[in-house]
């Protein structure tokens, strides 16, 4: 390289670090990313003690990453060199045949004692609720990877989700409401997102209705509304793909019914967020609004008949549909609810109990072991 040529070199480095400072200094911050569904970080807070464990320089490190300026066009750049390079896979998300988006995850990531571990705590805690004559049911809801495998990329490497379920199966018994045999139509999976729709809700729905011994309510029953015709979701999000198509999100709701919500001991307008109607990017929290630890829904169902819903995010779409059957629907997310579950069993004397994920989730989640207490 010539002297020139180095100068040049420098001098665009120097002009391109020292730019990109000063957009960082005046360009307005913001604290939420909308299309990200998630807050940013916060300015790290400086200490001697953040200094000398790490944390500072993890923190800046993510509050840099959050905040740089043009990020979101550098992600689509990026994802636009990816696609052209022929890469199927971007930020751990698979790009799929019609333009479905899968959640990249393989056998090596779900560790075998977390496995165990969660397999063990559901176990322990359906013996606890049958000394207690409780019925309980696990509904883990087979994800699109599983579902749609075929839209996979040739050769993308995806767990044994069947063997995963199939396992599970097997050490509940009877308590294991299996769905993988209705969840096999396209209009069951968003394309974007990692959640599944209305419409293979109420075929989950319809299954744990029988394996319960009771009629399902009949969709006439409920009032079909779309949310919105223009939904990026989760995946969309990791991703940006230079091709995508959007999703409908749409509702089945109760009509008629009167119910009162509490979250967190606050009090909420209803079962649905009426500020995500036709959200872009955020439809899906038109269902309650989004996730808390603890949730309590007031229904019509008969007197002292209250079900206990142990859930992720899979559920919120889940949970109107039931509001006719119960008195009280009691609902924790143990990702954010930290007091024993058995005592909140015997405290709210629940009659019944459902613990409702996706499988990918799932198969990750560590906070399911909180029944063991």
């Amino acid at each position: 390289m010539s002297r020139k040529e180095a100068i040049i070199t420098i001098v665009t480095f120097l002009t391109l670090l020292i730019g990109m400072s000063v957009l960082f200094i005046i360009l307005p911050l913001s604290n939420y990313s909308e299309w990200e569904r998630r807050y940013l970080a916060e300015k790290p807070e400086v200490s001697i003690e953040k200094l000398k464990n790490g944390t500072l320089a993890e923190e800046t490190e993510t509050y840099l990453a959050d905040h740089f300026p043009f990020r979101d066009m550098f992600v689509t750049v990026y994802s636009f060199y990816e696609t052209a390079t022929g890469h199927k896979e971007i930020g751990g998300v698979y790009l799929g045949k019609d333009n479905f988006l899968f959640t990249k995850l393989t056998d090596d990531e779900i560790d075998p004692k977390d496995r165990k571990a969660s397999a063990d705590a559901l176990v322990h805690f359906g013996q606890f609720l049958s000394e207690e004559e409780i019925p309980y049911r696990v509904m883990i809801v087979p994800s699109s990877g599983l579902s749609l495998k075929d839209k996979l990329p040739a050769g993308a490497p995806y767990y044994d989700q069947d063997a995963y379920l199939d396992n599970l199966a097997e050490q509940l018994g009877g308590s294991f409401t299996d769905t993988r045999a209705v969840l096999r139509e396209e209009s069951d999976y968003y394309r974007t997102d990692h959640h599944w729709t209305m419409s293979g809700a109420y075929k989950a729905y319809e299954v744990w209705e029988r394996s319960m011994g009771r009629t399902p309510v009949s969709k006439d029953r409920f009032r079909s509304v779309t949310v919105s015709d223009r939904f990026l979701g989760t995946l969309y999000a990791k991703a940006k793909p230079v091709r995508y198509q959007s999703d409908t999100v749409t509702a089945l709701e109760p009509e008629g019914v009167a119910v009162t919500v509490t979250a967190d001991g606050k009090t909420l307008a209803g079962l649905y967020d009426e500020t995500k109607l036709n959200s872009r990017y955020d439809a899906y929290s038109y269902f309650l609004g989004g996730n808390y630890g603890e949730l309590k829904i007031t229904g019509t169902g008969p007197q002292g008949s209250r079900l206990l819903v142990i859930k992720d995010s899979y559920a919120n779409c889940f949970l109107p549909l039931l509001v006719t059957e119960y008195e009280e629907i009691h609902v924790l997310d143990l990702r954010y609810f930290g007091r024993p579950v058995r005592d909140y069993v015997k405290a709210n004397a629940i009659s019944e109990v459902l613990v409702l994920y996706g499988a990918d989730g799932f198969a990750c989640e560590r906070s399911i072991r909180k029944l063991e207490r």
